[in-house]
Protein backbone atom coordinates (compact mmCIF):
# COMPACT_ATOMS: atom_id res chain seq x y z
CA UNK A 1 0.00 0.00 0.00
CA UNK A 2 1.04 3.52 -0.65
CA UNK A 3 2.38 5.43 1.73
CA UNK A 4 -0.74 8.02 2.74
CA UNK A 5 -0.13 8.89 5.45
CA UNK A 6 2.73 11.49 3.48
CA UNK A 7 0.80 11.92 0.68
CA UNK A 8 -2.61 10.88 -1.18
CA UNK A 9 -2.59 10.57 -5.33
CA UNK A 10 -2.60 14.01 -7.40
CA UNK A 11 -5.82 13.32 -9.32
CA UNK A 12 -7.88 12.08 -5.92
CA UNK A 13 -7.01 16.23 -5.54
CA UNK A 14 -8.99 19.37 -6.71
CA UNK A 15 -9.05 22.83 -6.32
CA UNK A 16 -12.07 24.28 -5.09
CA UNK A 17 -12.57 26.55 -2.05
CA UNK A 18 -13.71 24.68 0.92
CA UNK A 19 -16.94 26.13 1.34
CA UNK A 20 -19.68 24.52 0.98
CA UNK A 21 -23.75 25.42 0.47
CA UNK A 22 -25.71 26.06 3.55
CA UNK A 23 -26.91 22.40 3.47
CA UNK A 24 -24.87 20.09 2.40
CA UNK A 25 -26.12 17.13 4.12
CA UNK A 26 -26.67 14.02 2.70
CA UNK A 27 -25.96 15.53 -0.93
CA UNK A 28 -24.29 12.51 -2.34
CA UNK A 29 -27.49 10.76 -2.13
CA UNK A 30 -28.90 9.82 -6.13
CA UNK A 31 -32.23 9.67 -7.72
CA UNK A 32 -33.91 5.71 -7.84
CA UNK A 33 -32.90 3.66 -9.88
CA UNK A 34 -36.36 1.57 -10.28
CA UNK A 35 -38.25 4.45 -11.55
CA UNK A 36 -40.86 6.49 -9.17
CA UNK A 37 -43.63 4.13 -8.84
CA UNK A 38 -40.89 1.79 -6.34
CA UNK A 39 -40.84 5.35 -3.96
CA UNK A 40 -44.11 6.23 -4.10
CA UNK A 41 -46.47 2.71 -4.96
CA UNK A 42 -48.28 4.98 -7.04
CA UNK A 43 -49.04 4.69 -10.98
CA UNK A 44 -49.47 7.61 -13.23
CA UNK A 45 -49.12 7.87 -17.00
CA UNK A 46 -47.46 10.89 -16.57
CA UNK A 47 -44.48 9.92 -14.85
CA UNK A 48 -42.67 7.56 -17.67
CA UNK A 49 -41.20 10.88 -19.19
CA UNK A 50 -39.85 11.55 -15.80
CA UNK A 51 -38.62 7.77 -15.34
CA UNK A 52 -37.49 7.91 -19.05
CA UNK A 53 -35.08 10.97 -17.81
CA UNK A 54 -34.13 8.76 -14.64
CA UNK A 55 -32.94 5.92 -16.71
CA UNK A 56 -31.10 8.28 -19.28
CA UNK A 57 -29.21 9.57 -16.14
CA UNK A 58 -28.10 6.38 -14.47
CA UNK A 59 -26.88 5.27 -17.80
CA UNK A 60 -24.18 8.16 -18.10
CA UNK A 61 -20.83 6.52 -16.97
CA UNK A 62 -20.12 7.67 -13.25
CA UNK A 63 -16.33 6.97 -13.12
CA UNK A 64 -15.59 9.91 -15.54
CA UNK A 65 -14.92 14.00 -15.17
CA UNK A 66 -15.93 14.32 -18.43
CA UNK A 67 -19.71 13.46 -17.99
CA UNK A 68 -20.33 14.92 -15.01
CA UNK A 69 -21.37 18.00 -17.36
CA UNK A 70 -23.94 15.97 -18.56
CA UNK A 71 -25.01 14.36 -15.48
CA UNK A 72 -26.04 18.27 -13.96
CA UNK A 73 -28.10 18.77 -17.14
CA UNK A 74 -29.87 15.52 -16.40
CA UNK A 75 -30.50 16.11 -12.99
CA UNK A 76 -31.56 20.09 -13.70
CA UNK A 77 -34.20 18.90 -16.29
CA UNK A 78 -35.38 16.20 -13.81
CA UNK A 79 -35.39 18.77 -11.19
CA UNK A 80 -38.01 20.61 -12.94
CA UNK A 81 -39.85 17.66 -14.29
CA UNK A 82 -40.35 16.29 -10.91
CA UNK A 83 -42.08 19.59 -9.66
CA UNK A 84 -44.35 19.80 -12.95
CA UNK A 85 -45.61 16.33 -11.60
CA UNK A 86 -46.10 16.86 -8.24
CA UNK A 87 -48.50 19.72 -9.26
CA UNK A 88 -49.83 17.35 -11.36
CA UNK A 89 -50.55 14.49 -9.07
CA UNK A 90 -53.92 15.22 -6.83
CA UNK A 91 -52.75 12.38 -4.29
CA UNK A 92 -50.82 15.24 -1.25
CA UNK A 93 -48.72 12.12 -0.05
CA UNK A 94 -47.20 11.75 -3.68
CA UNK A 95 -46.33 15.08 -4.35
CA UNK A 96 -44.73 15.15 -1.02
CA UNK A 97 -42.11 12.39 -2.44
CA UNK A 98 -41.97 13.99 -5.71
CA UNK A 99 -41.04 17.26 -4.17
CA UNK A 100 -38.77 15.60 -2.16
CA UNK A 101 -36.66 13.73 -4.98
CA UNK A 102 -36.16 17.20 -6.88
CA UNK A 103 -34.93 18.25 -3.53
CA UNK A 104 -32.57 15.14 -4.23
CA UNK A 105 -31.83 15.95 -7.70
CA UNK A 106 -30.65 19.50 -6.84
CA UNK A 107 -28.48 18.89 -3.88
CA UNK A 108 -26.60 15.89 -5.76
CA UNK A 109 -26.18 18.82 -8.75
CA UNK A 110 -24.67 20.47 -6.83
CA UNK A 111 -22.35 17.92 -5.18
CA UNK A 112 -21.75 17.23 -8.76
CA UNK A 113 -20.70 20.99 -9.42
CA UNK A 114 -18.38 20.68 -6.75
CA UNK A 115 -16.71 17.57 -8.02
CA UNK A 116 -16.34 19.10 -11.34
CA UNK A 117 -14.40 22.21 -9.92
CA UNK A 118 -12.61 19.99 -7.96
CA UNK A 119 -11.04 17.87 -10.60
CA UNK A 120 -9.78 21.26 -12.18
CA UNK A 121 -6.22 21.37 -11.33
CA UNK A 122 -3.19 19.43 -8.75
CA UNK A 123 -3.14 18.71 -5.53
CA UNK A 124 -0.35 21.78 -5.21
CA UNK A 125 -2.45 24.59 -6.17
CA UNK A 126 -5.62 23.62 -3.66
CA UNK A 127 -5.72 25.86 -0.83
CA UNK A 128 -5.54 24.01 1.51
CA UNK A 129 -2.55 21.78 0.40
CA UNK A 130 -0.64 25.07 -0.14
CA UNK A 131 -1.72 26.34 3.58
CA UNK A 132 -0.10 22.94 5.57
CA UNK A 133 3.31 24.10 4.95
CA UNK A 134 3.53 27.22 5.92
CA UNK A 135 6.12 28.66 7.81
CA UNK A 136 6.53 31.36 10.96
CA UNK A 137 9.75 32.76 12.34
CA UNK A 138 7.65 33.21 15.62
CA UNK A 139 4.92 30.15 15.98
CA UNK A 140 4.52 26.98 14.37
CA UNK A 141 1.24 26.33 12.50
CA UNK A 142 -0.58 23.06 13.36
CA UNK A 143 -1.51 21.45 9.84
CA UNK A 144 -4.37 19.22 9.77
CA UNK A 145 -3.79 15.78 10.66
CA UNK A 146 -3.36 13.26 7.47
CA UNK A 147 -1.93 10.01 8.61
CA UNK A 148 -3.54 6.23 8.17
CA UNK A 149 -4.73 5.18 11.81
CA UNK A 150 -6.36 2.03 12.55
CA UNK A 151 -9.06 2.26 15.83
CA UNK A 152 -9.48 -0.54 17.97
CA UNK A 153 -12.31 1.13 19.59
CA UNK A 154 -14.37 1.29 15.99
CA UNK A 155 -12.19 -1.44 14.14
CA UNK A 156 -11.77 0.94 11.00
CA UNK A 157 -9.26 3.38 9.54
CA UNK A 158 -9.37 7.26 10.17
CA UNK A 159 -6.89 10.15 10.20
CA UNK A 160 -6.65 11.39 6.27
CA UNK A 161 -8.61 14.50 7.23
CA UNK A 162 -7.52 15.99 3.95
CA UNK A 163 -10.02 14.18 2.44
CA UNK A 164 -12.52 15.12 5.04
CA UNK A 165 -11.62 18.54 4.49
CA UNK A 166 -11.99 18.73 0.09
CA UNK A 167 -15.25 16.20 0.20
CA UNK A 168 -17.82 18.66 -0.50
CA UNK A 169 -20.05 16.67 2.27
CA UNK A 170 -17.39 16.49 4.46
CA UNK A 171 -17.88 13.06 5.25
CA UNK A 172 -15.42 10.43 6.98
CA UNK A 173 -13.82 8.68 4.24
CA UNK A 174 -10.49 7.13 5.34
CA UNK A 175 -11.92 3.29 5.45
CA UNK A 176 -13.30 4.13 1.50
CA UNK A 177 -10.03 5.48 0.79
CA UNK A 178 -8.21 2.07 2.24
CA UNK A 179 -10.33 -0.07 -0.03
CA UNK A 180 -10.19 2.43 -3.12
CA UNK A 181 -6.28 2.23 -2.78
CA UNK A 182 -6.07 -1.84 -2.47
CA UNK A 183 -8.34 -1.86 -6.11
CA UNK A 184 -5.61 0.02 -7.54
CA UNK A 185 -8.08 1.35 -9.49
CA UNK A 186 -7.97 4.21 -12.14
CA UNK A 187 -11.02 5.71 -10.96
CA UNK A 188 -10.36 9.00 -9.38
CA UNK A 189 -11.78 8.22 -5.78
CA UNK A 190 -14.69 10.60 -5.22
CA UNK A 191 -15.92 9.62 -9.10
CA UNK A 192 -15.32 5.90 -7.41
CA UNK A 193 -17.51 6.81 -4.24
CA UNK A 194 -20.11 7.49 -7.07
CA UNK A 195 -20.38 3.68 -7.85
CA UNK A 196 -21.11 2.55 -4.30
CA UNK A 197 -24.41 2.98 -2.39
CA UNK A 198 -22.67 5.55 0.64
CA UNK A 199 -25.21 5.23 3.51
CA UNK A 200 -27.57 8.10 4.59
CA UNK A 201 -26.21 8.09 8.10
CA UNK A 202 -22.23 8.43 7.41
CA UNK A 203 -20.88 10.86 9.60
CA UNK A 204 -20.86 14.35 8.21
CA UNK A 205 -18.36 17.26 9.90
CA UNK A 206 -20.49 20.53 9.83
CA UNK A 207 -18.37 23.34 8.21
CA UNK A 208 -18.91 26.45 9.52
CA UNK A 209 -20.38 29.62 7.43
CA UNK A 210 -19.46 33.45 7.73
CA UNK A 211 -21.91 34.14 9.81
CA UNK A 212 -21.25 31.23 12.09
CA UNK A 213 -17.43 32.10 12.16
CA UNK A 214 -18.64 35.45 13.64
CA UNK A 215 -20.78 33.93 15.94
CA UNK A 216 -18.18 31.70 17.40
CA UNK A 217 -15.34 34.76 17.96
CA UNK A 218 -14.63 35.72 21.19
CA UNK A 219 -13.32 39.12 21.94
CA UNK A 220 -10.55 40.11 24.43
CA UNK A 221 -11.36 43.24 26.92
CA UNK A 222 -8.79 43.56 29.70
CA UNK A 223 -8.04 39.91 29.33
CA UNK A 224 -11.39 39.15 29.96
CA UNK A 225 -13.49 36.64 26.99
CA UNK A 226 -16.69 38.40 25.61
CA UNK A 227 -19.07 36.50 23.60
CA UNK A 228 -20.89 38.62 20.48
CA UNK A 229 -23.69 39.58 22.69
CA UNK A 230 -20.37 41.52 24.85
CA UNK A 231 -21.53 38.87 27.51
CA UNK A 232 -18.69 37.70 30.06
CA UNK A 233 -18.17 33.93 28.70
CA UNK A 234 -19.10 31.49 31.12
CA UNK A 235 -18.32 28.40 29.43
CA UNK A 236 -18.24 25.66 31.98
CA UNK A 237 -20.76 22.84 32.48
CA UNK A 238 -19.61 20.01 33.16
CA UNK A 239 -21.97 17.92 30.54
CA UNK A 240 -20.54 19.85 27.41
CA UNK A 241 -17.37 20.27 25.55
CA UNK A 242 -16.18 23.36 24.96
CA UNK A 243 -13.62 23.10 21.96
CA UNK A 244 -11.27 26.51 20.54
CA UNK A 245 -9.04 26.94 17.76
CA UNK A 246 -6.58 30.11 17.49
CA UNK A 247 -6.18 30.96 13.89
CA UNK A 248 -3.43 31.71 12.23
CA UNK A 249 -4.35 35.19 12.40
CA UNK A 250 -4.39 34.72 16.02
CA UNK A 251 -8.53 35.07 16.15
CA UNK A 252 -9.53 32.87 18.90
CA UNK A 253 -13.15 31.13 17.69
CA UNK A 254 -14.70 28.80 21.07
CA UNK A 255 -17.75 26.68 20.14
CA UNK A 256 -20.37 24.15 21.62
CA UNK A 257 -18.79 20.40 20.47
CA UNK A 258 -20.89 18.07 19.05
CA UNK A 259 -20.89 14.84 16.83
CA UNK A 260 -20.73 17.30 13.81
CA UNK A 261 -18.79 20.30 15.13
CA UNK A 262 -15.31 19.45 15.85
CA UNK A 263 -12.38 21.96 15.35
CA UNK A 264 -12.19 21.37 11.55
CA UNK A 265 -15.83 23.03 11.82
CA UNK A 266 -14.07 26.38 12.99
CA UNK A 267 -10.52 25.99 11.00
CA UNK A 268 -12.05 24.76 7.43
CA UNK A 269 -9.73 22.64 7.04
CA UNK A 270 -6.11 25.12 7.31
CA UNK A 271 -3.72 25.30 10.15
CA UNK A 272 -4.23 26.43 12.90
CA UNK A 273 -1.68 27.92 16.06
CA UNK A 274 -3.73 26.19 18.76
CA UNK A 275 -6.71 23.27 19.29
CA UNK A 276 -7.76 22.04 21.89
CA UNK A 277 -11.22 22.20 24.84
CA UNK A 278 -11.60 24.93 27.36
CA UNK A 279 -13.62 26.15 29.91
CA UNK A 280 -14.38 29.88 30.99
CA UNK A 281 -15.69 31.36 34.01
CA UNK A 282 -17.10 35.05 34.22
CA UNK A 283 -15.08 35.37 31.13
CA UNK A 284 -11.35 33.69 32.39
CA UNK A 285 -9.91 30.42 31.28
CA UNK A 286 -10.27 28.06 34.21
CA UNK A 287 -9.16 24.88 32.05
CA UNK A 288 -7.39 24.25 28.88
CA UNK A 289 -5.78 21.22 26.93
CA UNK A 290 -4.93 20.01 23.31
CA UNK A 291 -7.33 17.70 22.60
CA UNK A 292 -7.94 17.52 18.85
CA UNK A 293 -8.14 14.56 16.60
CA UNK A 294 -7.80 16.52 14.05
CA UNK A 295 -4.86 18.24 15.07
CA UNK A 296 -3.34 15.92 17.79
CA UNK A 297 -1.44 18.99 19.53
CA UNK A 298 1.26 18.10 21.07
CA UNK A 299 2.53 19.64 24.88
CA UNK A 300 4.20 22.37 22.98
CA UNK A 301 1.39 23.53 21.09
CA UNK A 302 -0.24 23.91 24.78
CA UNK A 303 2.65 26.00 25.35
CA UNK A 304 2.15 27.80 22.45
CA UNK A 305 -1.25 28.48 23.47
CA UNK A 306 -0.84 29.56 26.75
CA UNK A 307 2.43 32.34 25.42
CA UNK A 308 -0.41 33.44 22.61
CA UNK A 309 -2.87 34.10 25.33
CA UNK A 310 -0.61 35.68 27.38
CA UNK A 311 0.87 38.01 24.80
CA UNK A 312 -3.33 38.63 24.04
CA UNK A 313 -3.08 40.03 27.80
CA UNK A 314 -5.45 37.07 28.95
CA UNK A 315 -4.74 36.75 32.78
CA UNK A 316 -4.40 33.41 33.52
CA UNK A 317 -4.40 32.39 37.04
CA UNK A 318 -1.18 29.69 38.20
CA UNK A 319 -4.54 26.80 39.51
CA UNK A 320 -5.78 26.96 35.39
CA UNK A 321 -6.08 23.29 35.13
CA UNK A 322 -3.80 21.79 31.93
CA UNK A 323 -4.29 18.22 30.49
CA UNK A 324 -1.97 17.10 27.90
CA UNK A 325 -0.33 13.96 26.96
CA UNK A 326 3.05 12.20 27.38
CA UNK A 327 4.40 9.23 26.02
CA UNK A 328 0.88 8.30 25.33
CA UNK A 329 -0.52 8.98 28.68
CA UNK A 330 -2.51 11.87 30.18
CA UNK A 331 -0.97 14.02 32.45
CA UNK A 332 -3.18 16.38 34.42
CA UNK A 333 -1.64 19.69 36.25
CA UNK A 334 -2.07 22.84 36.89
CA UNK A 335 -0.57 25.55 34.86
CA UNK A 336 1.88 26.84 37.47
CA UNK A 337 3.80 22.72 37.54
CA UNK A 338 3.23 22.71 33.57
CA UNK A 339 5.54 25.96 32.93
CA UNK A 340 7.85 24.72 35.54
CA UNK A 341 8.24 21.57 33.92
CA UNK A 342 8.41 22.39 30.35
CA UNK A 343 9.96 26.17 30.25
CA UNK A 344 13.71 24.13 29.58
CA UNK A 345 12.35 21.87 27.03
CA UNK A 346 10.64 24.51 24.47
CA UNK A 347 13.64 24.00 21.83
CA UNK A 348 12.95 20.45 21.76
CA UNK A 349 9.08 20.81 21.65
CA UNK A 350 10.09 23.37 19.06
CA UNK A 351 12.29 20.09 17.12
CA UNK A 352 9.37 17.58 17.76
CA UNK A 353 6.17 19.86 17.57
CA UNK A 354 4.80 17.31 14.78
CA UNK A 355 4.88 19.84 12.28
CA UNK A 356 3.92 17.96 8.47
CA UNK A 357 7.21 17.04 6.44
CA UNK A 358 7.50 17.15 2.82
CA UNK A 359 5.02 14.75 1.30
CA UNK A 360 5.40 13.25 -2.27
CA UNK A 361 3.50 12.33 -5.34
CA UNK A 362 3.42 9.99 -7.88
Amino acid sequence: MKKIAQFIPLYVFLSAPVFSCEDNKLAWRDLPKLGLASCVSFTHEAMEPVDQLIVRYHSISKSEIDTIGSRIALLTKIKSELLVLADKIGDEKVSKTLRSLSGISSKKSWYLSELKILYKNTVEEHPIIKSQTNMFDDYIPLPLVNKLIFGTNISAYWGLFWLEALDPCHRMLTSYYVQWDEEKTATPFFLWLENLDIPWFSPQIHFFNSIELEDATYTLDAGIFYNKKNEKANLNSDNQEYIYIITLEKKILIVKASETVRHISLSLGFPVLAAGALKLMEGKIIYIDGESGHYQPTAFHIWQAIELLRKLNVNLDANVGIKYYENGKVVKTGLKDFLLTYQEHISSFRAFSGFLPNFHLN
